[in-house]
């Protein structure tokens, strides 16, 4: 019986393997096809986004000291209840992480309205906050531009890449969304949605 049993689990655990393996190509395919250009131009977006963010928030700073503490406020509202001062490391690893898949389904989910390509809003949005917490730290602490692009880079391997690719998806819904509406495209919705949620399950969640 403890024989059988230890078959049958290996068994499920190579189709459970190869489905996943399975899904993967699938989703290769389909960021080949649909999302690679629209991928790569908000990457390069986002980063020219957050660099001119920094800088003229920097600026503003420098002529409106004042503006410190509103920028601080909505940088403690953009992390919607992360407490990096005061949470243990472990606690703050898990609230960003709930936090990002928060923000990045929401960036898919507006893609749901046609004509409107509303997740072009939180690509600003994300851009604009990453300049304001750099621009913010280089006041406080006077660091350079360089030293927190550098800081920023362990998240930017994973979760910058991610945030952008969950916008690209939302802007790929829409504007297929808005072909079908218009009766210009054979796709169902069903299954559009489909592969952005195998995107978003598969890609964006194990990035975060």
């Amino acid at each position: 019986m403890g024989v059988n049993a230890s078959l049958a689990l290996q068994r499920k655990g190579k189709q459970i393997m190869k489905y996943i393996i399975e899904e993967y190509k699938k989703e290769w395919l389909f960021f080949k096809k649909e999302m690679k250009v629209i991928f790569l131009i908000m990457l390069v977006g986002l980063i020219l986004l957050m660099v001119g963010s920094h800088f003229l928030l920097s600026a503003l700073i420098k002529s409106q000291p004042g503006l410190i503490n509103s920028i601080a406020a909505t940088i403690q509202e953009a992390l919607s209840g992360v407490d990096l001062a005061n949470d243990s490391p472990f606690t703050s690893v898990i609230k960003l992480f709930f936090n990002n898949a928060r923000v990045c389904l929401i960036s898919i989910s507006l893609g749901i309205v046609p004509f409107l390509f509303l997740p072009i809003f939180t690509y600003f949005i994300n851009g604009a906050i990453v300049g304001a917490v750099t621009a913010f730290s280089s006041a406080v602490a006077n660091f350079g531009l360089s030293f927190f692009m550098a800081s920023l880079l362990p998240h930017g391997i994973f979760e910058f890449p991610a945030i952008v690719y969950a916008c690209a998806l939302g802007i790929y819904l829409c504007k297929e969304n808005t072909k079908i509406v218009l009766k210009k495209s054979d796709k169902r919705f069903i299954n559009v949605a489909i592969d952005t949620l195998r995107s978003y399950v598969i890609v964006i969640l194990p990035l975060l």
